[in-house]
Order: C-alpha cells, then structure tokens, then sequence
C-alpha cells in the first residue's frame, strides 16, 4: 500500500492537473502531441527546429519572430523567394502568405495570432501572459488594436509616399528575386506590389482619412514615448514583454520605423526606439547593416509584470484613442454581423436544428474615424473573429462567482478609462468561427446562435 505522504501527493498532483491542463496543439486524430520534460507531461516542442518564412518587411512576421526570440526558442528565419512562396508554401498553407512556418514534424502553422498562441503553450517560460485579469485584457487590445487597426496606418505610410513605395518595391524584389539585377526584380514584383496598394480602399486609407491617420502616428508615437520616459519602464506593463508588446513592435518597426522615409516620425521618440530594439528577433537586416538587430533577450526571473495587476497611467491615452475610434467600429461591426445572421437564419434556420451558417468574408463599408478624420472602411469578418479575444477573456470573469475580484478589478480599470459602458455595450448574438485547417486558399467563417 502507499504511504499516506505518497497517497497525498497523488492527490495533489491530480487535483493540479485537473484544474491547470495546458492547452495543448493536437495532432490529426484530435489528440495532444505531448513529450516528457523532466518528470512532466507537457506539449512536444515543435517549434523548436522550426522555420520562420517572413520577410523583414512583413509585420506579422516581425510579431512572430519576436517572440520566438523571447522565448529562447531554436528556429531558422528564411526569406522566402517568390519561386519558394509559390512551389513550397503556397502548397502548404493555401496562399503565398507570411508568416507561415514549418514545424519540427513537417506540419505547417499560419496567422500570425494563432501561431502566437501556440508558442506560447509550447514554451510557457518566460511568460509573456500576465496573470492579472486587467492585465490581460490590457494586452489582448493592444493585440487587435496593432493587428486590426495599425494597418491603416502602415499602408499609408508605405504605399502613399513615393518615396516609401519606390523603396518598398525594390525591398521586395530583391527578396523576391534575389539573383535578379534590383532594378528587373521590383520590375517583376509590381502586380505584388500593386495588390498591397488595392488594400487602401477597404481599410479606409482615402484622401479624406490621410491627414487623421498621419495625426493619429504622431500621437501613438508621442504618447508611447511619454510612457517609456515618465515610467521608466522596459515594456508596456513593467519588466516583462506581453503579447500587447510583440503586436505593436509589428507595424511600429517594420513598416514605419524600418521604411527610410517615414523614420522621422521616431526622430524625437528615443526611449520607443530603445523599445523597439528590445524586442528585435532578426539576426542581420542586409538593407540596413547600421541598424540594431536582436541581442539575447533578459530572461531575468526577477523581471515582472507591475503588481496588484496595475495597467499604467501612462498607457490612458491610447486606450481612450482605441475606445474613441476602433472599437466604435468594432461595434458597428458586430452589429452589422448580427444582423446579416440574423435575416440568413429568418430564411433558412430551423429553430428546432441549430445550424451553422457560412458567413462571407467582407460585408458592406461603414464609417469610422481616425485621427479624428471620417472615413469609410469594409467590414471584414475577420477583425469580428478577432474581436472575440478581448470579449471572452470579459465573459470569463463574469460566469465564474470565484474570479469576482478579478472582475472588480477590470471593471475599475475601465472605469477610469469612461469606457466600461462602450466595452460592454458590445455583446454579440452569434459566435464566429474560423476553418483553420491547412492548406486554406480563402477564409472561410462560420457562425452559431449564442443562447442570450
């Protein structure tokens, strides 16, 4: 028989494993892929050995090779050629899209948020997840702000300067076609070039929105600027980086600060590009030799998160700049969406069968504000999807009676943003679902009635 310390010890760790299962990457018959470290079960690393495909100019690129770096993980960082993104990874993952990467075992990841999501349950340490619930929300918005709202900022700055645009295309020849002379290279590469161009319009990047979206940089640069310099912090909630830091590093350096002619705007901003340069993951930037790559990241345990789940002052300015303009279009969105739902399902629904109904990528245009210029700009169901990250890390608190002091703890944060009443105005009747599998040529999004 065991011994009763042994008995109790058993107990325990079933009590743990129960009710801190990790989430873990499945394999094609829907289980976990799992390995043994030390005496624990825990996910097989396979991003360890991976493949990152992403030019140095790809933001989402820039967010994921990031974090990799962060996390101390083994990977090989390519630049893929337009041959390579046609016979490799267009097979692979549907589309020639970066980032997408190749795992130790073969298998393909792509979009930028979920292969985020994976590094982090396959390498919990270092954490770049606080554990305070306001927190959290924190840098889940930043997360959809950098990732769904920064576009329209990075499209203008390179593709409406011409000068920008004129680099940006021999940039991507050069990638593209690196045997080629430069010149015959961003020859080629102009169709690629003039599809990134064609996203302007559905972003809302018009002649009407060019002076809000250049206010609204200048104002996102100051303010973060004023941050890193009054707190003297290293990242956007303390010691430690969050997903909220990786996401903004994005757009802020490889689109704006990397491209030669829209620098300036970091020309009176040294403690962001202190920041910046922190969170650097290339190794070398062959386009600019003179300045910074990456240098092994600060794995100091002692570095933290601020306590009692604290979200600076400091970051006030953009979250009021994020309520006052993105996220009243985030609802307008979702109640654009619920209301196509809801007329698909008055035609085709049964009540007594539950379905799920296909949902088209972009709806119709809306208005919307940037910089404090209106503008029109396409719903695109994606940044809905998206838009269920920050909702349901809410909603978590508000079931569980046991996470009330959390839930106090988000609401005063709010509070002290007058944005509890916008945050929570936004309740969707349906919930959105990706296809995720591999390879994917098109997005494709389905929706179930929630039960209210």
């Amino acid at each position: 028989m065991k011994s009763t310390a042994a008995a109790l010890r058993d107990n325990l760790l079933q009590q743990a494993r129960r009710f801190s299962t990790p989430v873990l990457p499945l394999n094609e018959q829907g289980q976990a892929r799992t390995h043994r470290r030390g005496g624990l079960k825990t996910p097989r690393e396979l991003f360890s050995r991976s493949t990152l495909w992403g030019w140095l100019a790809s933001p989402y690129s820039a967010k994921c090779r990031a974090l990799l770096h962060y996390k101390q993980i083994t990977f090989a960082d390519a630049s893929p050629s337009a041959l390579q993104l046609y016979c490799r990874i267009r097979p692979a993952v549907g589309r020639m899209i970066m980032p997408s990467i190749r795992l130790a075992d073969g298998s393909w990841r792509q979009d930028s948020a979920l292969i985020c999501d994976e590094i982090e349950a396959e390498h919990p340490i270092p954490a770049t997840r606080p554990s305070g619930a306001a927190q959290q929300l924190a840098s889940s918005l930043l997360e959809l702000h950098a990732d769904e709202w920064l576009p329209i900022m990075a499209l203008h700055f390179r593709w409406n300067r011409p000068d920008n645009a004129s680099w940006a295309q021999r940039e991507f020849g050069q990638h593209a076609f690196p045997l080629l002379p430069v010149n015959l290279g961003a020859h080629l590469v102009k169709p690629a070039a003039n599809k990134m161009k064609s996203f302007r319009r559905a972003q809302g990047v018009l002649p009407e929105t060019h002076p809000g979206i250049e206010r609204y940089a200048v104002e996102l640069v100051t303010n973060l600027e004023a941050h890193f310099r009054d707190t003297n912090q290293t990242f956007l909630l303390g010691a430690r980086p969050c997903r909220g830091d990786f996401s903004l590093y994005g757009p802020l350096y490889a689109q704006l600060y990397r491209d030669p002619y829209s620098r300036a705007l970091f020309a009176e901003a040294p403690h962001v590009v202190a920041w910046l340069e922190r969170l650097h993951g290339h190794r070398c930037d062959e386009s600019f030799p003179e300045l910074p790559c990456r240098v092994p990241p600060d794995s100091n345990p002692a570095n933290t998160y601020l306590s009692r789940d604290s979200v600076p002052s400091t970051l006030d300015p953009i979250f009021r700049g994020i309520f006052a303009e993105q996220w009243r279009f985030l609802h307008a969105l979702s109640q654009s969406i619920d209301e196509h739902l809801d007329a698909q399902c008055e035609h085709s629904c049964d009540d007594a069968q539950p379905q799920r109904i296909s949902l088209p990528r972009a709806l119709h245009s809306l208005p919307f504000m940037i910089g404090g210029s209106a503008g029109k700009r396409r719903l695109l169901t994606y940044q809905a999807w998206r838009l269920q990250r920050p909702l349901d890390l809410y909603t978590a608190l508000e079931v569980a009676p046991s996470r009330s002091l959390e839930l106090q703890s988000v609401d005063a944060w709010l509070r002290r943003l007058d944005a509890i009443k916008q945050f929570c105005a936004v309740r969707p009747r349906w919930r959105l679902e990706r296809e995720f599998k591999l390879p994917l040529a098109k997005e494709k999004f389905y929706a179930s009635r929630l039960r209210m």
